[in-house]
């Protein structure tokens, strides 16, 4: 039987707090080491060099940022010399350099090691038990806290009675991916530019997009533009093909596709995500960022400090429960919660908005200069009856949003 103040399912940044504060630190991965194999385009927000100061282990900067609209507007966000928009992250290498900075702090990792259920006494968690998977010996670990980092349905989520119900579909967005090589005629510009197409030419029903993942190859991601989920079997896998038989860039290139991969995204922000003696972090807390250079894993990085200090706070009061586990919440609603709710409902405003609004706003960005101005603003009041819906909506959720007025002064303020 093992012991320990914390136990961290595969949430390297939660372990790394904990343990530099001086929490006994155990920290859980079911693989060898931790990695997303399947998440093969993932853009996030150049502040990543506040917590990792390295660049080409990270993956590529990105300089410029192109969006599309469905009838074939572009607009870009132009380099500006010496500033990063954003990383196109390599999450197979990325993932262990997190994981250096818990070891480096004295986190204890256990690698293949496979959680099956948490340990109660007296209906309190007592830790965890689990399983190594090379040598199918069962073992105990005990902890006064459980932080699951453990993905999209987290067991820690079950098996705490976090979640009341599983995946809600309708705001459940499935994700394609492809990695494709010997991309051509991309200058150093292209080289270092986020395209995102709001449908594309005849694929009007398709959100694609395209990153630079170096040495000539390029990651390349479909999902639906009007609703989270395909309508049709295979019609991602047919989008995807449309674009590299159709796209400058990949139909001059001759290029192979490397690898297939998918997943699914939850983007519901949760109002719930801890319980007594156990916290969630990440996808399993459904902490998504919508914006679109998103803050992404530092959306995650940013959640596993502050359940960390909460667990630093909890054995300092030795109090586990739900009420002080919940100052987690209110500060996670406070640094970021409120800004995904609001970007949340604007998500689902625009799935139900038609193609032609889209055209509509990109034109007047494109007209001055990719900037939200009064013009731009008046336009989306006026060609949407709905607004007062979206008012309703974002007012359930706590948000103070009542007239075009408090929609902007958000809007400002959050992105």
């Amino acid at each position: 039987m093992w012991s320990s103040s914390v136990w961290v399912l595969a949430g390297s940044m939660a372990a790394k707090t904990c343990a530099k504060f001086g929490l006994d630190t155990v920290l859980v991965e079911k693989e060898e080491y931790p990695s997303k194999p399947f998440c093969l385009s993932c853009v996030t927000s150049a502040r990543i060099v506040e917590y990792l100061r390295m660049t080409e282990e990270i993956g590529i900067p990105i300089y410029r940022l192109c969006q599309g609209a469905p009838d074939g507007t572009e607009i870009f966000a132009p380099p500006h010399e010496g500033y990063e928009l954003g990383f196109a992250l390599n999450r197979k290498t990325f993932d262990g350099e997190v994981l250096k900075l818990a070891l480096r702090d004295g986190a204890e990792f256990m690698n293949r090691t496979r959680a099956t259920g948490l340990i109660r006494e007296d209906g309190k968690i007592e830790g965890i038990k689990a399983v190594k998977t090379d040598t199918e010996e069962e073992i105990e670990i005990r902890s006064k806290i459980v932080i699951g980092a453990d993905g999209v349905e987290s067991h820690v989520g079950r098996w705490a009675k976090i979640y009341e119900t599983g995946l809600d579909v309708d705001n459940t967005y499935v994700v394609l991916n492809y990695m494709v090589d010997n991309v051509a005629d991309m200058d150093e510009v292209d080289y270092h530019t986020y395209d995102q197409f709001f449908g594309y030419r005849k694929a009007q029903d398709v959100i694609f997009s395209m990153m630079p993942k170096g040495d000539g190859k390029m990651a390349i991601s479909a999902q639906m533009f009007h609703s989270c989920r395909p309508t049709k079997k295979g019609q991602l896998n047919e989008a995807l093909d449309y674009l590299i038989k159709n796209h400058p860039f990949l139909t001059k290139s001759n290029s192979n596709i490397l690898e297939r991969a998918g997943g699914v995204c939850p983007v519901n922000p949760l109002k719930v995500f801890v319980a007594d003696g156990a916290m969630l972090v990440g996808d399993a807390a459904h902490q998504q960022d919508l914006s679109c250079i998103s803050k992404g894993v530092l959306h995650v990085m940013d959640a596993g400090t502050l359940a960390g200090e909460v667990a630093i706070e909890a054995h300092k009061e030795g109090d586990f429960s739900l009420n002080l586990l919940s100052r987690y919440e209110k500060r996670w609603w406070k640094s970021y919660g409120e800004r995904d709710t609001f970007y949340y409902h604007l998500l689902r405003f625009w799935q139900q908005s038609p193609n032609e609004y889209f055209n509509r706003a990109f034109h007047i960005l494109k007209d001055s200069d990719n900037l939200f101005t009064d013009e731009f603003f008046d336009e989306m009041f006026k060609s949407r009856g709905s607004m007062s819906e979206l008012f309703d909506e974002v007012k359930k959720d706590g948000l103070d949003i009542h007239n075009k007025q408090s929609f902007l002064s958000y809007f400002n303020h959050l992105t």
